[in-house]
This record gives structure tokens, C-alpha cells and sequence, in this order.
């Protein structure tokens, strides 16, 4: 086995034959507890239990319910997982109708059913003086329990419950909301963590998860069983241990074990939802955090800036070692910019006096529920609480939340294109500016032939016929991108090209160019999808450039960046908001890694200009190193910046290595970060998931400054001036 996300391989197919054979066993299992279940129906009956107490009389089913929280001392709830009748009728009715459970606070209403009848029990005991017989047979002939017409009449009844709750409360509905036994397994349960015994549960390598949420799908008690991953806490009520998840895991990192430990406690590293409850403790210790923060207790900082105060700074400081976080600070926290003043919108640069600061996060905590748009629209003070609630989100919300729908309709675009004319082609240029600049920089990260991502006007003076340019614009009407189309055809080169119209279009039919037309409509930065992925595409089928994977695969991760970020999404719950927050009254510093996580890092710096229409920075790995850690020499310097560092499992060992030596650095000079991890079963999904969360937290940032992320009025003052000027000097 492999460790750091690399697919299992030990005994190469043998491994995978093990598994299947395992969950082949736990079907064929699960089937014979279902054709048993009118043998056995009567010892699993809650109701002859009150019939038997009232008589005085331990019937079977009294015994097996005693028996099986005995059992769930040693192996929790796997009764349910590969032995309960009604959880593998719940199983026969997933795979026709495969919809999760909700869960949650539902899960309740099984407890809400078993605890009147287990009063009831006591009831009819005590009524009965008590119990006084032992029958393991009561009610049943000779062993068997479904025997005459009327008990076949009740088994079929409680068939159709359970089929009832597994096609309309999702998958183990039945055994979610309404199972009389899952109470008894849970405390069982319970009980044996805080018992020394060993047991069976869970374990889980987070260092090695990739986040392809495998695990998360295949589980048949729908739980996000890759949050539990991420957090380290591997324990769940309602898991059946069933091992379908360590199953499903095509690297191996979740497994069963036996060992007493209490499983998945230590090196937590939150996932990127879990962030958001971890922000508020962030804030809280940045008083404490900061060398020249006061209280009204009293000082709590040392007032010297090189002193470290371990006691005072946040806890992840002090157990950076082996921990893997999607979203979370480190280091001393942000120190918050103050409320902008009633009636100004925008916001205030924060005062470095030295003075109390007010941490704005915490007074702006949104209400439980509450949509991210609905919290922002119409904010100026953060402090006033008469916001104007948004019908939905505007334009450029609106296109975030169709990301995943415009990816899909980009790929179908492509598949009726022409194709890329490559016979003689030895290497490639990808010409466009701004948006669509960014699909010649993905088309280099991924590239197997010399690509090369041209952002300026004309060609690089080696381009020839034997290069392939495509030319990428979306409103067709770009000057650079024009001027690259135009060098292309005098130097006789292969030429592409992709827009929703304009001269690009024009030109492109004049002189026989292939041409691939995009829907318009729409800002060139929320069109990636239509820019990006037909150029990836066409290359991909050419050869041109590296295999990303099965493409439903970025389709699934972005929806599910989509389910957490999104415009309905809470804002209590929506890390992309939290992200926003503490960008606030800061300079983002953008870190990537040359190869990997750069163009992630550029596009992050980009969105971040237009839509939140303030100054943001990007660098690479290993480069800075030679450069600009420097600064943490000045940490005081840096308090207007806001950190981040983009990460991906795929990074090579060397840069792994120099982001973590970073992160030491900068917390020995108290300087906090974040840090971004990639989602996704394949790179191009990886990447795309990063971009949309940067996408996404741009746009929030923009809307808590009271700031219309949409237009982009200075670029267009820029070029319009542009042209002026170039037209005088001519």
C-alpha cells in the first residue's frame, strides 16, 4: 500500500478481489436474513414483548433484544450492516431507487417511538408482578413464526412499512427514522467507548484521503463519510459498520480495526464545511493572539512584537505536524477592519493603532438558514440589521451557480465542433487575455506537447507553420487576441479559434478557419467553462495533451462545491463566505506550486480584482522561496495581508516539503494563513474545484464590501482610453 492519496496495489488484483468477495459475502448475507425473516419474525417483534411482559413472560424476542445490545458492546451496530432482514429489504429497494437518507435531526423520531414503548414494557412488567417465565418459543409454532394466515397477513404488513420507508425517506429510511432495535445498538455502543475492551470500528489515514468522496457514495446509511475522514472522527450513531465504505476507498485509507483506541481523535484537519464552525474561535484568540490586544480584564499580549506566547496563541499552533486542512487558519488570526461608517459603503482599512479592534466576523454572524445573498444584499453598515432581502442572486451569482450546468453544455459544444487540425503540429500557442486567457494556462498545466499560453498582442517571433494557434476571445472582439489570429495566418500556421461572435467570428469564417461559437451573454470571467473546456477537449482527443479523467467526474465535484458554496447555500455554513470574511479589510497573498496549483493561484488573484474590484497577489512554489519569504523578517508588515495556500495531493515531494517548511515560518513569526486543499477524483477536477471556491469567495467578498461584482468599468475605461491614445500617436 502507498501512502499520500497513491492507489492501493498490494498483490495487485488481489486486493480488489478480496473486497469484492467481502461485499459479495454481505449481499448474499443480507439475502438470507431477508428470506429467513417469516423463520425469525417473531424473536425480532416489538410487540410480542409487551404481550409476553403483560403475561409475566421473557419471551424470544425480549432474549434476542437483549442479546444484540450485548453484542453491540463488541461490534457496535453490525447486526444492521450484514445481518437485519429489514435493513437488507431496505438494500433490495436502494438499488432500484438509490436516493440518501436526510438523516439529521430526523434520526430522532426512532427515539421519539422507543422510548414510550419501552415504558410500556415496564409497565405491563411491573402489572404483572413482575416477570416470572422464560419462554424463547412464546407465540410461535414449533421455532417458526410465520405459520397461519394471520401472522403472513402482519409480516406482510411490516414488509410494506419498511418498503414504504426506503422508496420515500431515501436509502435505510426504515432503519433512520422508525427501527425499534437501532436504539438499544446505539447505547450499546456508547457504553463500550468509554470501556477498555477492543471492538470493532473505523480507522482512517487522512493524510492519504484524496477527497473522491467514494466512500461518501457507496455508503448505504448515507453518511458523509469523507467529512468524517477529514475531521479524523470516524465514530457515527448511525453507522453500521458494515465496511462498505473501506470497500469503496480506491486507496485504501479507510479500514476496520479491533484496537481499544478511541479511533480518529488526534491530528483532526477540518473539512472545508467544518471550517466554518472553527472561524468563530479563530476570531475569539485573536485578542489574545496579538501582542498588543487589550481586554477589559486586562493586558494579554506582551506588547513585545518578537515575544511568541505559546499560551496565547491558537491551539493549531502548536500541532502543525502530519495535519492536512482544507480551509482552515493557522498562525496569529487576521486582525479584523473596523465597520464602515452608517451611510458609506464599501469598507474601512483597518487602523494599526494599536488600540482595541472590534472583530466584525463575530457581530456579523448570520442567522441559521439565512442564504449568503439574502445576508449581503444591500449591506453598507455590517452593524445594521434592516438588509434588504434579494429575491435570488444577480447576474454573476446567478452564472456561479450554473457553473457545473455551463461545464456540461461546453463539453456537448465540443463533440459537434470541428476538430483541431494538428497533422503537422509540433507545438502549440493558446492566445486570449483575461477569462479567456485562463484556458491556454489550463491547457499548459495539463499538456503533454510545448504549449504555451500567449497573453499579448501578435505571436512569439518561433511560431511557424508547423505550430498550432488557437486563438481564444469571448466576445470575439479582443485586441491582442485579433492581433495573435492575424500573425497566425500571415506565418501560414494552424489556426482555432473560439468565441461567442464578434470579428473573431468574422475573420475566422473569411479565411476557412475551424471556429467553435460559444453562447454569449455572459462576463468573459464566468464563461470559463465554455473557454476552457472545449480547447481541453480538443486537445485531449488530438493527443495534445494528457488524459483528465472521465469528464462526469469534474461534473460531480463541481456540483458538489456548488451544494456548500453556493447562493442557496447557508451563510452559516457556506465556507466560501467564511473565506470572504476574513479577506475583509485585507490584501489576499495567493500561494501556488509551479506545475500544479499555479494557474489556481492566478485565477484566484484575477477573480478577486474584478469581482471584488480590490488589490490581490499571487506566487509560486519553489520561486518565493527565493525571494519573497523574506518578508517574514517585517511579520508587522504583513498584517494587512491575508494568506493563502493552495495545496494539492498531487504536488511533488520537494514542494510539499516547501510549503511546509512555510508554514512553520510563518507560524514562529505569528502570521496567519490559510490553507486550501484540491477535491476531486481526477486533476482536472482537482483544479476546477479550487477555481470555484476562488470563484465563489470573490464573489462574496465583493457583495460584503457593498460592491457589484458584475460590471467591470475601469477595464472598460482602460481600453477605451487605450484606443484613444494609440490612435493619437499614429
Amino acid at each position: 500500500m502507498l501512502e499520500g492519496g497513491e492507489p492501493v496495489h498490494e498483490g495487485g488484483d488481489s486486493v480488489t478481489k478480496v473486497v469484492a468477495r467481502r461485499q459479495a459475502r454481505q449481499w448474499r448475507i443480507l439475502l438470507a436474513a431477508l428470506v429467513l425473516f417469516p423463520v425469525v419474525f417473531n424473536y425480532l417483534s416489538p410487540y410480542l414483548i409487551l404481550d409476553a411482559s403483560s403475561r409475566g413472560i421473557i419471551n424470544g424476542s425480549l432474549l434476542v433484544f437483549g442479546l444484540l445490545t450485548l453484542s453491540s458492546l463488541v461490534i457496535g451496530r453490525a447486526w444492521c450492516g450484514w445481518l437485519c432482514p429489514a435493513g437488507a429489504l431496505g438494500e433490495v429497494w436502494a438499488r432500484a431507487k438509490r436516493r440518501p437518507a436526510r438523516g439529521g435531526r430526523w434520526n430522532a423520531t426512532k427515539w421519539a417511538i422507543w422510548v414510550p414503548w419501552l415504558g410500556l414494557i415496564a409497565f405491563f412488567a411491573i402489572a404483572a408482578d413482575g416477570y416470572h417465565a422464560v419462554d424463547p418459543l412464546y407465540n410461535t409454532e414449533h421455532g417458526v413464526s410465520v405459520s397461519s394466515l394471520p401472522s403472513l397477513v402482519i409480516l406482510c404488513g411490516v414488509l410494506l412499512l419498511i418498503s414504504v420507508f426506503s422508496l420515500t425517506a431515501g436509502r435505510r429510511g426504515f432503519c433512520h427514522y422508525a427501527c425499534w432495535m437501532a436504539p438499544f445498538l446505539i447505547l450499546g455502543r456508547k457504553a463500550q467507548r468509554a470501556a477498555p475492551w477492543p471492538a470493532l470500528h473505523l480507522e482512517a489515514r487522512r493524510e492519504a484521503c484524496t477527497r473522491c468522496g467514494a466512500c461518501t457514495k457507496a455508503c448505504p446509511m448515507s453518511l458523509d463519510v469523507r467529512d468524517m475522514v477529514a475531521k479524523g472522527l470516524m465514530e457515527n450513531a448511525e453507522c453500521a459498520l458494515c465496511l462498505t465504505c473501506a470497500d469503496a476507498c480506491p486507496f485504501g485509507v479507510i479500514r476496520e480495526a479491533w484496537s481499544p483506541a478511541r479511533p480518529g481523535r488526534a491530528g483532526r484537519r477540518p473539512s472545508l464545511s467544518d471550517t466554518v464552525s472553527q472561524a468563530s474561535s479563530v476570531v475569539d484568540c485573536a485578542r489574545s493572539s496579538h501582542p498588543r490586544r487589550h481586554s477589559a480584564e486586562g493586558t494579554l499580549g506582551t506588547g513585545d512584537p518578537t515575544r511568541r506566547d505559546d499560551a496565547l496563541l491558537p491551539r493549531t499552533l502548536t500541532g502543525l505536524e502530519g495535519q492536512r486542512h482544507i480551509l482552515t487558519g493557522h498562525g496569529r488570526p487576521f486582525p479584523l477592519p473596523k465597520p464602515a461608517a452608517a451611510g458609506k459603503p464599501g469598507r474601512q482599512r483597518p487602523s494599526w493603532t494599536g488600540q482595541e479592534k472590534q472583530d466584525t466576523l463575530a457581530q456579523e454572524k448570520p442567522r441559521a438558514g439565512l442564504p449568503v445573498t439574502q445576508y449581503w444584499r444591500g449591506m453598507s453598515d455590517p452593524k445594521d440589521t434592516k438588509r434588504t432581502p434579494a429575491a435570488g442572486p444577480d447576474p454573476m451569482g446567478a452564472c456561479l451557480d450554473s457553473f457545473p450546468d455551463q461545464c456540461r453544455e461546453a463539453i456537448e459544444i465540443v463533440r459537434r465542433a470541428p476538430p483541431l487540425p494538428v497533422e503537422r503540429v509540433s507545438r502549440v500557442v493558446v492566445c486570449g487575455m483575461g477569462g479567456s486567457g485562463m484556458a491556454g494556462r489550463l491547457a499548459e498545466r495539463f499538456s503533454e506537447l510545448p504549449i504555451v499560453a500567449h497573453r499579448s498582442d501578435g505571436l512569439p517571433a518561433w511560431v511557424d507553420q508547423d505550430t498550432l494557434v488557437i486563438a481564444v476571445s469571448y466576445s470575439g472582439d479582443t485586441a491582442e487576441s485579433l492581433s495573435a489570429f492575424s500573425a497566425a495566418i500571415e506565418r501560414g500556421a494552424a489556426v482555432w479559434a473560439i468565441s461567442s461572435g464578434g470579428a473573431l467570428k468574422s475573420a475566422a469564417k473569411r479565411f476557412g478557419v475551424p471556429f467553435v461559437e460559444i453562447p454569449r451573454g455572459l462576463q468573459p470571467r464566468a464563461a470559463l467553462g465554455y473557454l476552457a473546456l472545449p480547447c481541453l477537449a480538443a486537445l485531449v482527443s488530438a493527443g495534445a495533451l494528457a488524459a483528465v479523467g472521465p469528464w462526469e467526474a469534474l461534473f460531480e465535484s463541481l456540483e458538489d462545491v456548488r451544494s456548500r458554496c453556493g447562493t442557496a447555500a447557508p451563510a452559516d455554513s457556506n465556507p466560501a463566505w467564511e473565506l470572504a470574511a476574513a479577506f475583509r479589510g485585507h490584501v489576499p497573498l495567493i500561494y501556488g506550486t509551479t506545475g500544479n496549483t499555479d494557474v489556481v493561484a492566478e485565477r484566484w488573484k484575477t477573480q478577486i480584482n474584478e469581482n471584488a474590484k480590490q488589490a490581490a497577489f499571487w506566487n509560486v512554489f519553489p520561486e518565493l522561496g527565493h525571494n519573497e519569504i523574506a518578508t517574514l523578517e517585517q511579520p508587522e508588515l504583513l498584517r494587512d495581508y491575508a494568506i493563502v495556500l493552495l495545496r494539492n495531493g498531487t504536488d511533488t515531494a520537494v514542494n510539499a516539503a516547501r510549503v511546509e517548511a512555510t508554514k512553520e515560518l510563518l507560524s514562529e513569526a505569528h502570521v496567519a494563513f490559510h490553507e486550501v486543499w484540491a477535491e476531486g477524483e481526477t486533476p482536472l477536477a482537482q483544479v476546477f474545484s479550487q477555481i470555484y471556491l476562488g470563484d465563489y469567495t470573490s464573489y462574496y467578498l465583493a457583495l460584503s464590501t457593498g460592491v457589484d461584482p458584475t460590471p467591470v468599468r475601469l477595464i472598460q475605461r482602460f481600453k477605451q482610453r487605450t484606443m484613444e491614445l494609440a490612435r493619437n500617436r499614429h
